[in-house]
């Protein structure tokens, strides 16, 4: 997701959610740019199955879709109920004092837009099964 393409707003913890995985908060990394002309970004490294898997984002546990992924409009809404966050940064925006004290916090998402992947799965090891590089 890219700050200004996807999202205009600039915010921590940032979290994606796939059908796949029942919606679960998967924690995004922040990556600064080395470049001030390009955006902030938010990456997650993730395995995802073969054909087409629904997602959205949350920031601030406001759902987000991103706008420059592939997205689609639902003609009713979806109702994502009960998800679970453990909390990993206070309000402030400071880690968590001690694990001890990991808050865990339920929301619930009405959704009318959403993205998903295009279901085409991309090779990762060649026939020699060695690593396929992307660039």
């Amino acid at each position: 997701m890219t700050v200004g393409k996807s999202h205009n707003k600039i915010f921590d913890p940032v979290y994606m959610h796939f059908d796949f995985d029942d919606y679960k908060p998967d924690l995004m990394m922040r990556v600064e740019p080395t470049n001030k002309n390009k955006p902030i970004t938010y990456v997650l490294h993730r395995m995802v199955p073969p054909g087409k898997s629904i997602y959205f984002f949350t920031i601030n546990h406001e759902y987000f879709y991103a706008k420059d992924h592939l997205k689609l409009q639902n003609r009713v809404s979806l109702l994502v109920k009960n998800v679970k966050f453990n909390e990993v940064l206070e309000d402030d925006g400071r880690p968590p004092d001690s694990d001890d004290d990991e808050e865990e916090t339920e929301f619930s998402y009405m959704i009318k837009m959403i993205n998903y992947t295009s279901g085409k799965p991309k090779e990762v090891l060649n026939k020699q099964y060695e690593p396929i590089p992307r660039i």
